[in-house]
C-alpha cells in the first residue's frame, strides 16, 4: 500500500475526554522541542516529508504516506505526548522476582535509533538538512506505534558518540566508541535547533509521558582506538611497540592444544590461580604507557616511550575462549582495568578470566574505575534514564560491576540493571542485576526441539529473570531462521515463559528479516554474505519498514501474555 495522507488527516482523528486531559507532569526539554518545532514551522510549509504509514495511526499498514510539513507534523506528534494522548491504561506490576516497578507483562521493545526511524523521507526533505538516517526526534514520534504494541519499556542500544579510526562500514559500529559521556551527533534532527542532549531529554520526557521506561545499553569494557580519554589517560590502555602493530599484524595470542585443556579445565574450576600465559614473543609486543600521545594524519593515536619508541593502541578481539576464530575486532581496544606490570598484555586472562594475582584491590586502575562508576549516574543526572544493560558486564571484574550498580542505585534506588549474560543462574542476582539477556533467541529455534525448551524452563524457571527475545541484534533474524507458522507460535511461547520479560527487537513484530549484525549463530560461510556495509550496527542501513507483513503485525498485537 501506497498512500499519501497530509497532516491534517492524522491531526483530525477523534480523542475521548480523557485523551484531552493534560499530562500532569509535562517535560520541560519536550515542550521546547514541541516549540521549537512551531517556530521553524512556516519554514517548511508545504514540504512533502514521505514516512512509513505505520507511523500513523491506525499504526497497522504498510507502505508510505505524505505529510507536507515535517516540523508540524513532530511539533504535533510532541504535543500530543505532552497532553497525556498516549498514557498507558494498564496497571503496574513488578518486574518479576524483584520489587522494581515496571509496566504490566513487562514488555520491552529492543532498537537502535539511527537505524529504527531511518527511512528515505525523499530527496527534498533532504536537501533541506531533513536527516537521513534515525534520529531522537523521530523516535519520540515513533513512540505511538509503540505504545500501540503494548511496549512499556524501551532498550536502546548504543547512543555514545563513535570513532572514525578503523571503523566498520560506512559509519562506524556503535560499540566503537570515542567518548562515553557524549551523544552521537549523527541522533540529532538539524532543523528542530535544539541541542544533542536537549533532544535526548525529549525523547525520556516523551517515554516516561506515554509511561514507557528507557533503559539504555552502556558498553564500558572497550572504547574506540581513537577515544578521547586515551590524551589525558594513556595509561587506560594497552600499548604496542609499533612495528607489532602494524596493518594486520597484531593477532591474538596462540596457545597449544594441551594448553587450551588447561586453561578450560581450570576456568570451569574457577581456579584462576596462575591460569596460563601467552608466549614470551606475545608478550615482549607490549609495551609500558607512552610519556606522550599526539593523533596522526589517520586519526590514530601514536605514543612515544621514553626511549623514543614508537607504540600505538592495538585493536581488540574475541578474548575466550582463547582460540576463538571471530574476526578481529579492529574498531575498538580493550581499557586496561589493572596496573600490574607483569599483565602489561591483552589475552583471556586479563581482560575477561583475571588471573587472581592480577585481580587484586592494589592493582585496580583507581582512577579508570571512578571514571567507568560514574557514566552511568551522570546519565541518570542528565536524562533521567531508568535502566542500563551492562554489554559484556559478565566480563567485568565483579567488583567493578558492583561498585558500577551501586553508584547508579546511590542516585536512583529503582534502577533496573540487565546483564550481557547468557547464563539465568542466581549468581547474577547476587551480582545486584534485575535480569539478564538470556539465551532464549538461541534456544527457540536451534535446539533439537523448541517445544521441549520452553517445557523446561516451565518445569525448571531460571533464577533470575531473562529477556525472552526470539531475536537480538547480533544474531540471525526469527523470520530468517524459522518457518512463519513456527515463528509466530515462538512469539505466542516467549510472551508467556516463567520469568520471561517479552521483548521485541524491533521490526520482529511484522516479519522483518533484516540482520543487523554477525555477532552470534552465523557460520563463517554465513558471515561472508553479510559484509559491514549492509549491516546496520555499521552502516546508515534504514530499517525496512515497508516490508512490513500487516498479518503477522495483527497477530502479534493479539498475542496474551497472560
Amino acid at each position: 500500500m501506497d498512500s499519501a495522507t497530509d497532516d491534517s488527516a492524522h491531526n483530525s482523528l477523534p480523542r475521548t475526554a480523557q485523551d484531552s486531559m493534560p499530562y500532569s507532569s509535562p517535560g520541560s526539554s519536550l515542550r521546547a522541542l514541541a516549540e521549537s518545532f512551531r517556530r521553524v514551522e512556516p519554514d517548511y510549509e508545504g514540504l512533502p516529508y514521505r514516512i512509513p504509514t505505520l507511523w500513523l495511526e491506525p499504526w497497522s499498514h504498510n507502505g508510505s504516506s505524505i505529510v507536507h510539513n515535517p516540523a508540524r507534523w513532530m511539533a504535533q506528534c510532541c504535543e500530543d505526548i505532552l497532553n497525556g494522548r498516549y498514557r498507558s491504561q494498564r496497571r503496574v506490576t513488578g518486574l518479576p522476582g524483584t520489587n522494581k516497578k515496571t509496566p504490566e507483562h513487562s514488555h520491552w521493545y529492543m532498537l537502535l535509533p539511527r537505524h529504527f526511524t531511518a527511512y528515505d523521507h525523499g530527496q527534498a526533505a533532504f536537501d533541506r538538512g531533513w536527516s537521513r538516517v534515525g534520529t531522537l526526534c523521530k523516535t519520540i514520534a515513533v513512540l505511538p506505534y509503540l505504545c500501540s504494541l503494548g511496549v512499556r519499556t524501551i532498550v536502546l542500544l548504543p547512543l555514545m558518540q563513535g570513532g572514525r579510526y578503523a571503523h566498520k562500514g560506512r559509519i562506524g559500529s556503535v560499540y566503537a566508541i570515542a567518548n562515553p559521556t557524549e551523544l552521537d551527533l549523527l541522533l540529532s534532527e538539524p532543523a528542530c535547533g535544539l541541542s544533542i542532549d536537549e533532544q535526548f531529554q525529549a525523547l525520556v520526557e516523551a517515554a516516561h509521558a506515554c509511561d514507557i521506561q528507557v533503559i539504555q545499553e552502556f558498553a564500558l569494557r572497550t572504547t574506540s582506538r581513537d577515544a578521547d580519554w586515551v590524551a589525558q589517560h594513556p595509561e587506560w590502555y594497552y600499548w604496542v611497540r609499533e612495528e607489532g602493530a602494524e596493518h594486520h599484524g597484531f593477532h591474538p595470542p596462540h596457545f597449544r592444544a594441551e594448553t587450551l585443556r588447561e586453561i578450560e579445565r581450570k576456568v570451569q574450576a574457577l581456579n584462576f590461580q596462575q591460569l596460563p600465559e601467552p608466549d614470551p614473543e606475545y608478550r615482549a609486543l607490549f609495551c609500558t604507557s607512552p610519556v606522550r600521545v599526539q593523533k596522526d594524519k589517520e586519526g590514530q593515536w601514536l605514543g612515544v616511550l621514553e626511549d623514543g619508541t614508537r607504540c600505538r593502541i592495538p585493536g581488540a578481539f574475541a578474548d575466550y575462549p582463547p582460540d576463538d576464530t571471530q574476526p578481529l575486532w579492529s574498531d575498538v581496544s580493550y581499557l586496561r582495568l589493572h596496573t600490574h606490570p607483569q599483565f602489561n598484555y591483552v589475552a583471556y586472562n586479563t581482560v575477561r578470566m583475571y588471573d587472581a594475582d592480577l585481580d587484586r584491590p592494589e592493582f585496580r586502575s583507581e582512577a579508570l574505575w571512578e571514571r567507568l562508576q560514574s557514566v552511568i549516574p551522570d546519565f541518570i543526572r542528565r536524562f533521567n534514564i531508568d535502566g542500563a544493560v551492562l554489554d559484556m558486564s559478565h566480563s567485568l571484574p565483579a567488583a567493578l560491576a558492583s561498585r558500577i550498580i551501586a553508584a547508579a542505585r546511590s542516585l536512583k534506588p529503582e534502577f533496573v540493571f540487565v546483564e550481557e549474560n547468557f547464563h539465568t543462574s542466581a549468581a547474577s542476582r547476587e551480582k545486584g542485576f534485575d535480569a539478564v539477556l538470556g539465551n532464549w533467541w538461541y534456544r527457540c529455534t536451534c535446539s533439537q526441539d523448541s517445544a521441549t525448551a520452553r517445557e523446561e524452563l516451565e518445569h525448571s524457571p531460571p533464577a533470575i529473570p531473562f529477556l525472552a527475545c526470539p531475536d537480538t541484534h547480533n544474531s540471525p533474524r526469527l523470520f530468517l531462521r524459522a518457518s512463519r507458522d513456527l515463528a509466530l507460535h515462538i512469539l505466542e511461547w516467549s510472551a508467556q515463559l516463567p520469568q520471561g520479560i517479552r521483548c521485541t527487537l524491533a521490526g520482529t513484530e511484522f516479519g522483518c528479516t533484516q540482520v543487523m549484525n554477525t555477532g552470534l549463530g552465523f557460520s563463517p560461510e554465513e558471515t561472508q554474505t553479510y559484509p559491514a556495509d549492509d549491516l546496520p550496527l555499521f552502516s546508515d542501513v534504514p530499517m525496512d519498514w515497508d516490508a512490513a507483513d500487516p498479518s503477522i503485525l495483527r497477530i502479534y498485537r493479539n498475542i496474551d501474555p497472560q
